[in-house]
């Protein structure tokens, strides 16, 4: 890990978002580093979970999560400055929507492949997730730099990912089992990415102050009240 750029992260958090911003970070980091060291000892041990019905991957749970926050959870966070809002929000719902339709064309793979067909067929789902997902954001206008903090935000989300992924791979046993909970573990760790990204964008001023996104510019708002929170609809 690269420790100077982590403090440096650090301190760009702390001044854009002062102490309950570092509060809201640490929390999310040990959330996940529990759930990931969870779900190690059960590939670890083998005690996956026994379906009793055939699995219909195409009914999977995965997608009412998805919608829920493609069309919920995504509007009841918030950003205080305006012009962040609205970038927060537009990344994120194209995030989700592109994953939304990558688990869709997975449900209509044949799975009568190997193990290490299987870890081809996931490394090339989360490429394109990031291929595709950047190509959007891009393609609206926004800068390159919201991506590259966002990937330094969440670089140990992505390795544990691509490990827990490549683990569950290789295990013994049906395959469409394997998939669902490949399903199941992807979507909790990239719920990450509802913070993750409001983090992002709030390191970043400068970079925000000169461009005009979808008709509003930087309105040189207090940068310091720009926290991410959860707000109830009226």
């Amino acid at each position: 890990m690269d420790y100077k750029g982590f403090f440096a992260l650090l301190q760009e958090v702390y001044k854009t978002g002062g102490i309950f911003s570092l509060i809201a970070m640490a929390i999310m980091f040990i959330v996940l580093v529990i759930f990931y060291e969870f779900v190690k000892t059960i590939i670890a041990k083998g005690n996956f979970p026994t379906f009793k019905k055939k699995i219909q991957l195409k009914d999977h749970v995965v997608f009412e999560k998805l919608d829920s926050i493609i069309n919920y959870q995504i509007g009841n966070l918030k950003i205080a400055c305006p012009l962040r809002n609205k970038i927060f929000k537009r990344i994120l719902t194209l995030r989700f929507e592109v994953m939304k339709g990558l688990f869709e064309k997975e449900t209509k793979r044949d799975l009568d492949i190997t193990q290490e067909q299987l870890c081809i067929v996931w490394k090339t789902f989360m490429a394109r997730l990031e291929s595709e997902w950047c190509e959007k954001v891009l393609a609206i206008g926004l800068p390159q730099i919201i991506i590259t903090r966002f990937y330094e935000l969440r670089e140990n989300i992505n390795k544990a990912i691509d490990e827990i992924i490549n683990n569950l791979c290789m295990r013994s046993g049906d395959v469409e089992e394997t998939v669902s909970f490949i399903f199941d573990i992807i979507i909790s760790l990239e719920t990450s990415s509802l913070f993750t990204a409001g983090a992002a964008i709030n390191s970043l001023n400068g970079a925000l102050s000169t461009i005009e996104f979808e008709g509003m510019k930087c309105m040189k708002c207090n940068n310091g009240k720009c926290i991410l929170k959860a707000v109830e609809h009226g």
